[in-house]
């Protein structure tokens, strides 16, 4: 999964087993390698945020959407 934000310092990451299961958070910089289950499906949803004087500033989340992993 790839998202992009024109000036961004960075992103958080939710996901989840289940569409109503409980989420996980990643925050990361420009990229992150999550260690994922194989031939499953995970509901993910990620916000960019940008550090401006040593503070971050989020983003509003994305809907929360289904990705297979292989």
């Amino acid at each position: 999964m790839t998202a992009k934000a024109t000036g961004a310092s960075g992103y958080q990451i939710a996901y989840a087993t289940s569409a109503k299961g409980k989420l996980k958070y990643v925050t990361s910089g420009t990229s992150k390698t999550l260690k994922l289950s194989r031939n499953k499906t995970y509901y993910v949803k990620v916000r960019a945020y940008k550090t401006i004087d040593g503070k971050k500033y989020y983003g509003v989340y994305s809907t929360l959407k289904p990705s297979k992993t292989k």
